[in-house]
């Protein structure tokens, strides 16, 4: 591992994995030539990749699991609690005959 002047971690690379069921999404981030990614730059990148997660599985809920600071799994572990409810919601009330 890498440290600045100031002793804080750098680093090389990023990688994250969207595990959704049985397929899995791996994303992969390289500094370029001679550059390092910092903890602040890290955790930017994972703001976009929740933006991203969020826009793209609007019904499901995932847990961030962090295996290193540059290594994060993104599990699908169900439903959003907003959906089910809405789900429930719907079952329960009957639909009214029209005449």
């Amino acid at each position: 591992m890498n440290y600045t002047e100031n002793g804080r971690p750098i680093y090389k690379r990023l990688d994250v994995k969207v595990i959704v069921g049985d397929k899995t999404f791996p994303l992969h981030y390289r500094a370029a030539s001679g550059k390092f990614y910092s903890q602040e730059e890290i955790d930017t990148e994972l703001e976009r990749i929740i933006d991203h997660i969020d826009k793209n599985f609007p019904k499901l809920e995932f847990r961030q699991v962090t295996i290193v600071p540059n290594r994060v799994n993104f599990i699908a572990i169900g439903k959003r609690k907003e959906h089910v409810e809405r789900a429930m919601e719907k079952s329960s009330n009957p639909t009214e005959s029209q005449e």
